[in-house]
């Protein structure tokens, strides 16, 4: 019976890794409860196929990596061969873990002097440490290639979450070199210990999984509010801006008709710069960005600079609201006044998208050569700033010149 439990518990945590590591490529089929059943039925098939051929290994093999494959391509949104293409990086990477867990034994006991032959309870440890190998694999490939809250942290909130993993390697590490026999009765707490680590690892994964999830589901919540209380406001005044516009459009006749034309020229001036203060014409579901970019905007359009923006979604920006108007005031305002000091073409061109998970920021501007070489030394504080913050986030940055008057 407690063979049975263990080896179960071996399933378990392979198939959870097995569903993490489709997860990081391709979106469910089905609802969580459906999700929960074909979960349950993998489980179920797996340990099967685990007894019926536990004495033939040459059919064990292909067997495991063809249910593997069928159960995730009916659980995940890909093609069959795709499937079948990942269920053999999957296995393979089993069959990695599990001889790199045995490496690691052999020259555990090699060093501490002790016996390498491996059984009993000291089977067991080895096949957890290679669970936790494999564990902390998955949630590598999740950290690079996943779009998910958890992929989405940053690198020192990431160390913090992989002290524990790494701690319970090196915990079964040493109970590895204490446990010496399978007689030995005190072989059982480590034992005890070590399944206890290992699945609070999981545990822990999924609670944080989870508490990221609502907390993306409650700032998008948040960000839609403002975004319809802001639109409301908007309203508002739109609509007590054009509730006043056929007075103000009588008034400016009446100083016409009485050619009161310089009157009516600063009438219209005002009623011009009150009417900009009304649009917010950038929208990235960030409210920080949404304030400098407008802005930014604004005083471009006032300076007589065309601006083109690309930008998306950009509510999930896990950046400290000082530190993304650093970024972006100081990239924009050196990109305003380089195109300001230039006699002819003024542009600047803008690009901020979340794609994968990181933040793609660019910034273009047209430039005069000369007036750059002047002005070169104004602005070296600001980049400072820019780049300070840049590399804080562990982030990348170049500035170099495209063509022509174009940096």
């Amino acid at each position: 019976m407690i063979d049975f439990v263990e080896n179960l518990f071996f399933i378990l945590i392979e198939t959870i890794c097995c569903c993490l590591y489709f997860q990081t490529f391709s979106k469910f089929r089905f609802t969580k409860k459906i999700q929960i059943l074909q979960f349950i039925g993998l489980t179920g098939c797996m340990t099967a196929v685990i007894y019926l051929f536990a004495t033939i290994p040459f059919w064990k093999m292909p067997t495991v990596w063809f249910l593997f494959a069928v159960s995730m391509y009916g659980m995940f949104q890909m093609k069959f061969f795709e499937a079948l293409g990942m269920g053999a990086l999957y296995y393979a990477l089993l069959l990695v873990v599990d001889v790199l867990a045995y490496a690691c034994n052999d020259i555990l006991q090699f060093r501490m002097g002790g016996e390498t032959k491996v059984y009993g309870w000291k089977a067991w440890l080895i096949a957890l440490l290679g669970k936790m190998f494999l564990f902390i694999i998955i949630l590598l490939v999740r950290r690079i290639f996943g779009k998910s809250a958890v992929e989405t942290l940053s690198k020192r909130e990431w160390i913090k979450f992989l002290v524990f993993p790494i701690f319970t390697i090196f915990m079964i590490a040493w109970m590895l070199v204490v446990v010496q026999s399978s007689q030995a009765g005190s072989g059982k707490i480590p034992i005890v210990l070590a399944f206890s680590l290992v699945g609070l690892n999981v545990f822990i994964y999924g609670l944080l999984y989870d508490i990221l999830q609502k907390e993306v589901r409650t700032r998008e919540y948040m960000v839609s509010m403002a975004k319809a209380e802001g639109k409301i406001q908007l309203y508002q005044k739109q609509t007590a801006f054009i509730h006043d516009y056929q007075n103000q459009m009588q008034c400016v006749r009446t100083l016409l008709m009485k050619k009161n034309y310089k009157e009516a020229e600063q009438y219209l001036e005002q009623m011009c710069n009150v009417g900009a203060d009304v649009w917010n014409v950038i929208d990235t579901n960030h409210m920080i960005v949404n304030a400098v970019l407008n802005a930014k905007y604004q005083e471009a359009q006032e300076s007589g600079i065309g601006v083109t923006i690309k930008i998306n979604d950009l509510s999930g920006w896990r950046m400290a609201y000082n530190d993304v108007t650093i970024l972006l005031a100081n990239l924009l305002d050196n990109a305003i006044e380089a195109c300001k000091l230039c006699e002819d073409k003024k542009h600047i061109w803008f690009k901020c998208v979340q794609e994968s998970g990181k933040i793609i920021l660019s910034v273009k501007n047209t430039y005069c050569e000369m007036n750059r070489k002047k002005k070169e030394g104004l602005h070296g504080i600001g980049l400072k700033n820019v780049e300070h913050v840049i590399t804080s986030y562990g982030g990348n940055y170049s500035i170099k010149k495209y063509r022509e008057n174009l940096l």
